[in-house]
């Protein structure tokens, strides 16, 4: 039945992620699949399928894979109750961390506009967002500032980043990525702020 698929695919994903081995993946995925096409309104299968997919999509760098997550985790916000709020956070966090790893595929602005209106959503449900989402959040506004050259999405970033290094002040891959921003800002405005900040913070 679809439970026993589906519990078999949760342990393998476990597995493939306790182990970081792509051989469960892969079985993880076709269990999963079997588990939908027997119980296609069980919400939690087509997200946990998008996940197994997007584990996928980076062991093998294929942007198929995330193609395939974007379906399942589409599939699993129209599957959610409106009032299951802290769920449909993630669900649409999810949603946008997986637009932000298709557009490093594609080079389309519109995928990582998208992004952006995902994390949006996550974070107006839910203002407790982990690093990880934060850290994305932050980088699709920064891509999508460079894209379209507008400084309202490096401020936008900024503040992202600021949220994820308040949950992790010793992570140096933010500290570099806001002074990046507070570079792009003074490239673009030219104000001394801006340049001061971003030394101070590629010091941190």
């Amino acid at each position: 039945n679809s439970k026993l698929y589906f519990s078999q695919g949760l342990s393998l994903f476990q597995f493939a992620q306790e182990k970081e081995q792509q051989k469960p993946l892969l079985l993880a995925n076709k269990r999963l699949k079997t588990a939908a096409q027997l119980d296609p309104n069980h919400l939690d299968i087509w997200q946990t399928w998008s996940g197994v997919l997007c584990s996928l999509g980076f062991a093998y760098k294929n942007l198929k894979y995330f193609l395939e997550a974007h379906e399942k985790i589409i599939q699993a916000i129209a599957l959610c109750h409106p009032q299951k709020i802290d769920t449909l956070a993630d669900l649409q966090a999810d949603l946008g961390s997986i637009l932000l790893h298709i557009a490093s595929y594609s080079e389309e602005p519109t995928d990582l506009y998208h992004a952006i209106q995902a994390f949006e959503k996550a974070a107006n449900l839910n203002k407790t967002l982990s690093t990880d989402i934060w850290k994305d959040f932050g980088l699709a506004c920064y891509r999508f500032a460079s894209f379209i050259n507008e400084g309202r999405f490096y401020i936008k970033a900024n503040q992202c980043f600021k949220n994820a290094l308040s949950l992790e002040p010793e992570s140096a891959s933010l500290w570099h990525l806001l002074a990046q921003t507070f570079c792009r800002l003074y490239a673009q405005t030219h104000d001394e702020d801006h340049f001061i900040k971003a030394d101070e913070y590629f010091a941190s």
